[in-house]
């Protein structure tokens, strides 16, 4: 969608993905994953434009004069700004490590680790229409933590497989 006042496209999408996984595993025992992921977004934000309304409900005929007016003077993938700087934006960092050791045969231990940042903003008009009806400004930051650890084995003649762990997770 195009906004005519500002000459913004709209919806447009401008994200950048990464990961990488690290293997080490020095013996048949051993082993340690570390999983890393990356994503930055910079986009112009989300728009909608309004199409329809129903005019038998009461919000159908306060908007469908929005609506003709718009559809007057604006094409169909145009739009008009209510909202100014609409914007998607953010960053969400991640390493996870798994480490696996086997103790004995039958007698494994795991942990699973895990860390995320995230810091994301969203400026959106929703509505779909030149007023100030459903315009949201969103900013989300967190940072996560989480920690697994597992004993697994397996008994009566390997036809019992169990696993007993903890988790934590702090956000």
């Amino acid at each position: 969608i195009n906004d005519v006042t500002t000459g913004r496209r709209h919806n447009d999408e401008n994200s950048w993905f990464g990961r990488a996984i690290l293997l080490f595993q020095p013996s048949d025992r051993f082993s340690n994953t570390a999983y890393i992921d990356y994503v930055e977004v910079d986009e112009n934000g989300s728009r909608t434009r309004l199409s329809a309304v129903n005019t038998a409900l009461a919000t159908g005929r306060l908007l469908e004069p929005i609506l003709n007016a718009q559809n007057a003077m604006l094409g169909f993938w145009e739009d008009e700004s209510s909202y100014p700087n609409l914007l998607s934006e953010g960053e969400n960092f991640g390493i996870t490590n798994v480490t696996e050791y086997e103790a004995t045969d039958g007698l494994r231990l795991k942990n699973i680790f895990n860390y995320r940042d995230i810091s994301m903003r969203e400026r959106s008009d929703y509505d779909g229409t030149i007023r100030s009806v459903l315009d949201l400004d969103l900013a989300q930051t967190a940072a996560q933590y989480s920690n697994e650890f597992q004993v697994q084995g397996e008994g009566l003649s390997d036809r019992l497989t169990w696993i007993v762990g903890a988790f934590y997770f702090r956000e």
